[in-house]
């Protein structure tokens, strides 16, 4: 299935942020990339709003912006 504004995913893979790993949102934005590299290599970014905000330091995180690749429809 495409993602696409309006479909719910979980985020299934980020090597940075780790904690975001099996959470759930809606997509609720595309983040079209600013390198050309990534233009061309066809890789897109969402922006998603969590189903449930997440607290760690100190910060709550309601939405995060991440590749097409670190998400799963569901």
């Amino acid at each position: 299935m495409e993602i696409k504004i309006g479909t719910r995913v979980e985020v299934v893979e980020h090597s940075f942020l780790a904690f975001l790993v099996g959470h759930t949102g809606t997509v609720v934005e595309e983040k079209i990339p600013e390198s050309q590299w990534a233009m061309l290599s066809g890789r897109t970014n969402w922006t998603i709003k969590l189903g449930e905000p997440i607290a760690i330091m100190g910060e709550t995180i309601q939405e995060a912006t991440l590749r097409e690749d670190s998400l799963a429809v569901i």
